[in-house]
C-alpha cells in the first residue's frame, strides 16, 4: 500500500478555471488481466479516483491521480468496490459487495485513509432492516438511506459516523402508479440538495416523482414538502444543479428544472425544459455548466455524442462539440470536467478533458 498524507487532497483540490472542450489528458492506469476499472470519479480540476477490482482474487484498488498527475494508491481487500467518491478530510465514500459470500448484501462503506492505512469508519449493515440505497452529501457529514418496505420507502437522514438517524421519513407510495408504470418498487436514488446539517433538504427519486423531503429546522417538523412530477409521465433522472439552484428531472425525452427554493416551500415553479427541439435531437444527460447555463449531451444519426452548452433562460445553444468516441464517460458534479474510458472496464487509461 502507498499512502501519501496529500492522498485526497490532490482529488479534492477544484480549480476555478474554465475552458472549452479540448484535447484529452491521458492518464495510464496499470490494469492486469485480471483486474477491470469498476468506478471512476472525476473532480472540478480533472484531478479522478479510480476503482480498480479482481474477482480472482476479490479485491479492489483506489488509485487517487491529481490534475498534475501524481498518484497514490490504497488498497481495499475485502470489497468488491464498484462505487467511489471522494470526500473532504480524507476520506472516500465507496460501495460493493463483499468478497465473501456469493450472494453477500451490497455495502456502502465510509473509509478514512490515513498513516496506518485504510478503516472503515461507517457501514451500512449496521443500518438493520435489509438493503439500503445509501448516499452522503458533500460535505460528508451526513448520510441518507432508503428501505422500501411494502407500499412505502422509509428514508432517514443521519449523522457519520453515527448509524441512528436524526430524521426518519415514510413516503407512501403514488396511488397505482407502479401497477401501471411497472415501475421497480425496489429502486430509488438520493440527491443532497443544500449542505445544511440541522435542515438537510433531499430530492428521493421513487416510483416516478421527486419527493423533497427536508430536515426539522427551527420552528418545523420535518417531512414531505413537495411531491414533483414531470409533464411528460415518469421521472427517470434527477440531477441537481447547485450554481443555479435548480433541480433537474428526466422524463421521457425532455429535462425540466424546477426551483429548489419554491419546492422547499411547497409550491411548484418550473424555470425550463430542455427537449429535442432545443438541442436538435434527444438531451441524454445534462449538468451545469455555470450560471444560468447547462451542458446537455445528445447523440446524432452517426452515433457520435454532442456536447451542447445551453442557456437556460432562453433555450437556446450558444456552443456544440463534437466528443471522441468512448465505450464509458462521465462529468464532474459542476461540468467542468469529463473522464472517458476508451475501452470500457477494460481500458488501460482514463482520458481527461476540460469542458466548458
Amino acid at each position: 500500500m502507498t499512502y501519501t498524507k496529500n492522498f485526497l487532497i490532490l482529488c479534492l483540490i477544484a480549480s476555478s478555471a474554465v475552458a472549452a472542450v479540448g484535447k484529452g489528458r491521458t492518464v495510464p492506469v496499470a490494469v492486469s488481466s485480471r483486474e477491470h476499472i469498476a468506478a471512476v470519479h472525476v473532480n472540478e480540476d480533472g484531478s479522478t479516483v479510480v476503482a480498480i477490482t479482481s474477482n480472482a482474487p476479490a479485491r479492489s484498488r483506489i488509485l487517487a491521480v491529481s490534475a498534475a498527475g501524481i498518484t497514490t494508491e490504497v488498497s481495499v481487500p475485502d470489497l468488491r468496490v464498484n462505487r467511489v467518491t471522494p470526500l473532504p478530510g480524507n476520506a472516500l465514500f465507496v460501495g460493493g459487495t463483499p468478497v465473501s459470500g456469493a450472494e453477500a448484501e451490497y455495502r456502502y462503506r465510509l473509509l478514512n485513509v490515513g498513516p496506518s492505512g485504510v478503516t472503515v469508519a461507517w457501514d451500512s449493515i449496521h443500518l438493520g432492516d435489509g438493503e439500503h440505497v445509501v448516499m452522503p452529501n458533500a460535505t460528508g457529514k451526513l448520510w441518507a438511506a432508503a428501505f422500501p418496505a411494502k407500499d412505502k420507502l422509509v428514508l432517514s437522514v443521519g449523522m457519520f459516523p453515527d448509524y441512528a438517524p436524526r430524521l426518519k421519513v415514510e413516503i407512501p407510495a403514488p396511488a397505482g402508479i407502479a401497477k401501471q408504470l411497472r415501475l421497480d418498487p425496489e429502486y430509488a436514488s438520493i440527491v443532497f440538495l443544500n449542505d445544511e446539517t440541522n435542515a438537510p433538504l433531499l430530492a428521493v427519486q421513487w416510483l416516478g416523482a421527486s419527493f423533497i423531503v427536508e430536515g426539522a429546522a427551527s420552528g418545523k417538523s420535518g417531512g414531505v414538502r413537495q411531491v414533483l412530477t414531470a409533464p411528460q409521465g415518469t421521472v427517470s433522472f434527477t440531477r441537481r444543479d447547485s450554481i443555479s439552484d435548480l433541480l433537474w428531472l428526466k422524463s421521457g425525452a425532455t429535462w425540466t428544472a424546477f426551483d429548489v427554493q419554491a419546492a422547499r416551500q411547497g409550491k411548484r415553479r418550473v424555470v425550463a425544459e430542455i427537449d429535442k427541439a432545443a438541442v436538435g435531437g434527444e438531451p441524454v444527460e445534462l449538468t451545469p455548466a455555470g450560471v444560468g447555463k447547462v451542458a446537455v449531451t445528445t447523440v446524432d444519426s452517426t452515433g457520435r455524442w454532442r456536447l451542447h452548452t445551453v442557456r437556460i433562460d432562453t433555450r437556446t445553444v450558444v456552443q456544440s462539440e463534437t466528443l471522441p468516441a468512448y465505450q464509458h464517460w462521465m462529468t464532474s458534479q459542476g461540468g467542468h470536467a469529463m473522464a472517458a474510458l476508451p475501452q470500457g472496464a477494460k481500458s488501460k487509461a482514463v482520458v481527461v478533458h476540460t469542458i466548458w
